[in-house]
């Protein structure tokens, strides 16, 4: 038994050897079970998977703060490139009024709208629209 799972702890009891409980640590009987039991009680098996979803959840506000400590610190950081300076807007409407106008190609094409169909005939009240045998032979 101690080739397979030589990851979980064990305990010597009466010259016996038993896993130990992953939660408490006391020895555990692993008689009728095909897959070995890592805790003496259904109970200390819910607090340790809570440990584990504690611990990850810790983990993951850990990694939060480091992200917002890092993106303050990037704000209050002098800019490597200086602050362009602000263009009259009077001055720039004068330079794109001089701009050569859009080639053809960069304009949107008007498309025509589609013709409307033209309208279904209507039939005759009691008819099927399908000519009869009496219809044809006329």
């Amino acid at each position: 038994m101690e080739e397979q799972h030589e990851d979980l702890p064990t305990q010597t009891v009466a010259g016996v050897e038993y896993l130990s409980c992953e939660y408490c640590g006391t020895p555990v009987s692993q008689l009728g079970t095909r897959t070995p039991r890592k805790y003496c009680k259904q109970s200390h098996r819910q607090r340790a998977y809570e440990a584990r979803r504690r611990k990850k959840e810790i983990k993951e506000a850990v990694k939060e703060a480091k992200r917002e400590a890092e993106a303050a610190a990037q704000a209050r950081a002098p800019r490597k490139f200086p602050v362009l300076p602000q263009v009259d807007p009077a001055l720039l409407r004068a330079k794109v009024a001089t701009l050569p106008p859009d080639p053809p190609a960069a304009r949107p094409a008007v498309i025509p709208a589609a013709p409307a169909p033209a309208p279904r005939p209507t039939l005759r009240p009691g008819t099927s629209g399908f000519p009869t045998l009496w219809e044809t032979e006329q």
